[in-house]
């Protein structure tokens, strides 16, 4: 079951944002170590006994991030579960499993900065190692926002490292799609396998896990060597940024270049000789040529011939009604 946190602890409500300042820089402790594993590849039996090993000397921090388990066989400090019911989720939203586990994340992750601020003060009271269990469905957590929110933040602030847990047995006694594919896709990425360093461990016996630790220190090292100076570098630049948009500038030299805001209003210079001046397009009288003035007059007389035409007709209409009214009258006033 999930261990409720102490009374000394700070409440949620009162965390500040510490950790994710850029003043903090990458705190040396605790060394967060994020355990992935496909469904039934014994990832929690692992953690259980990684935490096992590791409590007398690195005295662990656990964080499960599991929300579709029912139970997990280690005391936890952080439980997804606290935070977040996934069957409510999944009722409330309408969701199949993997969709419950995503959404169940994302709402987790959105008190990442809490969530980061309580592993830091876990570091300063003495817990070197934070390990932290994720969902079986490897895909959900690796593929999804809320995955990728989680390592990124955690590895610019502490020493992160990830282990990924295989069933190597079961790998080789099935004889299935699952069993070709890996078995093709150690051959194809071979070159990516040799910088990538392999432990072999028993869970239920702890054969191996003396190696697994010292692995983890070597990793620790090569994290604070590789990793590190160019977060360093970049967090620098990024403080030295921000100083300077909040500093403003001393002198107007700093800021830019003085500009008049107005101009003097003059009377215009005396005539200088000079015929060339400037008029607006529509003001500017242009010269036409020949064949322009020729298509004017065809133009105006075509429109005069119209304009007769018109006129004599109306006139012809007037003529012949006028006709028409006195014959009738002469015929009315006719014995």
């Amino acid at each position: 079951m999930a261990a409720k946190a102490s009374s000394s602890e700070a409440s949620l409500d009162n965390i500040k944002l510490e950790a994710l300042s850029l003043s903090e820089g990458i705190q040396d402790a605790p060394v967060c170590i994020i355990v992935l594993g496909m469904a039934g590849s014994g990832k929690t039996t692992f953690t259980r006994s990684l935490i096992q090993h590791a409590q007398e000397k690195f005295n662990p921090y656990v964080v499960n991030l599991d929300p579709a388990c029912r139970e997990v066989p280690y005391a936890t400090h952080i439980d997804i579960r606290d935070t977040v019911n996934y069957k409510e989720v999944m009722k409330q939203y309408q969701l199949g499993p993997n969709g419950g586990i995503v959404t169940a994340l994302n709402m987790f992750t959105t008190k990442m900065a809490k969530f980061a601020e309580l592993v830091r003060r876990a570091g300063q009271r003495g817990h070197k190692w934070c390990i932290i269990d994720t969902p079986g469905q490897i895909e959900v957590f690796t593929w999804s926002a809320s995955g990728n929110i989680i390592t990124e933040g955690l590895a610019t602030m502490f020493p992160t490292i990830i282990v990924y847990v295989m069933d190597v047995d079961a790998l080789e006694q099935e004889q299935s799609f699952v069993n070709n594919l890996t078995r093709t896709m150690s051959l194809t990425l071979d070159t990516f396998y040799e910088n990538l360093v392999t432990c072999g461990v028993s869970a239920k016996t702890g054969v191996g896990f003396a190696q697994l630790l010292q692995h983890v220190l070597d990793c620790v090292k090569e994290y604070e060597k590789d990793y590190k100076p160019v977060y360093e570098k970049m967090r620098k630049e990024r403080m030295a940024e921000q100083q300077a948009k909040l500093q403003p500038s001393s002198t107007v030299e700093d800021s830019g270049t003085a500009v008049p805001m107005g101009v003097d209003l003059k009377d215009p210079p005396p005539y200088s000789g000079n015929n060339m001046f400037l008029m607006a397009p529509g003001l500017v009288p242009q010269q036409m040529d020949s064949e322009e003035l020729e298509d004017d007059t065809e133009t105006d007389g075509k429109g005069n011939a119209e304009e007769q035409n018109f006129h004599t007709f109306v006139q012809s209409h007037l003529t012949a009604q006028e006709s028409k009214r006195n014959k009738f009258m002469q015929e009315q006033q006719k014995p």
